[in-house]
């Protein structure tokens, strides 16, 4: 079985959480107890891998963001990781550093983990994402996977899926649009969803994600989408899902995300505690 590395992004420049991110990267933001982007790296580490590599940006002036990052992680103390993350860790976790120029997109920044990645397969999570599910065993799975991905998607009910844009009704998120064990379609933020399953900032690929990502044409936005990479897989019938059942949450939504986040790590702190 090959190994599965890891890939956290943790680029862009935060502009919904102005004016917080003036001085420092969103991911740097703590949520209650815990530093934003512990959480995607704990969801990293507890489905078993031990190469991490993550993505970070320059800020609005230029600056790069990478050396907070560096010293708030390190590159592979066990001890110093275990601290961080409230837990025992049982292996070695290495950390390793790229930085992306400019804000090009999440897709963009996946197509720049070619090298680190090589010809493994890969597990990259956005860095504003809490998810509760224990996915290790989708991550076995995965490992011997060829020329496919595999998304992680969200059931959610209207009032969280949803935000008026210029009086319009439009889901906040990615939606798939289901056909079995398989996804149909992916519309980036639809005005009418085929579903209400949003897209979560989970993502596993095989290498030949590379190449595809060349093909990709930048949105309105001027960015290289997710979606439309995710969706190429769809429209190939390459592209598998699991469905997530616990906590997920998208912190770097706005400040009301990250409070409702704080309040959600809380209480599951709380009905572990003894």
């Amino acid at each position: 079985m090959k190994d599965v590395v890891g890939v956290v992004l943790a680029g862009g420049y935060g502009t919904r959480l102005l004016p917080l991110t003036l001085t420092t990267n969103k991911h740097l933001l703590p949520v209650y107890n815990k530093h934003m982007i512990l959480y995607p790296i704990d969801t990293l580490v507890r489905a078993g891998i031990t190469e991490i590599l993550v993505i970070t940006g320059r800020d609005k002036r230029g600056a790069s963001m990478a050396g907070q990052f560096i010293d708030l992680l390190g590159g592979d103390d066990k001890d110093r990781l275990g601290e961080l993350l409230g837990r025992k860790i049982e292996n070695k976790v290495n950390f390793h550093y790229k930085l992306q120029e400019q804000a090009g997109g999440i897709a963009q920044a996946i197509g720049m983990t070619e090298r680190f990645v090589g010809n493994a397969n890969f597990f990259a999570i956005l860095g504003d994402n809490i998810a509760q599910d224990d996915v290790s065993q989708k991550v076995k799975e995965f490992a011997n996977a060829e020329s496919e991905a595999h998304i992680f998607l969200k059931h959610m009910p209207d009032e969280k899926m949803f935000e008026v844009v210029k009086g319009e009704r439009r889901a906040k998120y990615g939606v798939a649009e289901l056909a079995g064990d398989k996804i149909k379609g992916i519309e980036e933020k639809p005005f009418r969803p085929k579903s209400s399953y949003a897209v979560t900032g989970l993502y596993m690929y095989t290498s030949d994600v590379f190449g595809v990502a060349k093909t990709l044409k930048p949105s309105w936005r001027g960015e290289l989408e997710v979606s439309d990479l995710n969706d190429y897989y769809a429209q190939k019938g390459r592209l598998g899902y699991t469905i997530l059942n616990d906590l997920w949450l998208d912190l770097g939504v706005d400040h009301d995300s990250m409070l409702d986040g704080a309040l959600e790590v809380r209480k599951m702190l709380q009905s572990t505690r003894p």
